[in-house]
């Protein structure tokens, strides 16, 4: 969001740039894996808010519950979507 060379873009003057979260994989691209599933949730959430109004970080956390038999915690959580979050 920094860069001068993207300063122009109007979604990054209006601040509406989303970094996907990563952890473990990626949630969109690649590899293919699991995470896709909770990615769909996740860009959901982002483009379409009042369609999808669900808590994200409770997602998160049923979702690896489910998937790595683990659960995080509310700070690991924060820190995987903290890439994506909308600022403000």
């Amino acid at each position: 969001m920094d860069r001068p060379a993207v300063a122009g873009v109007k979604a990054v003057r209006d601040r509406r740039v989303y970094l996907s979260p990563g952890l473990p994989f990626t949630w969109i691209d690649s590899p293919p894996a699991a995470n896709r599933l909770l990615g769909l949730r996740w860009l959901g959430a982002v483009l379409y808010p009042e369609l999808f109004p669900e808590d994200l970080r409770e997602e998160t956390r049923r979702f690896h519950a489910l998937f790595y038999h683990r659960e995080p915690t509310a700070e690991q959580i924060d820190a995987l979507l903290a890439g994506s979050r909308p600022p403000g």
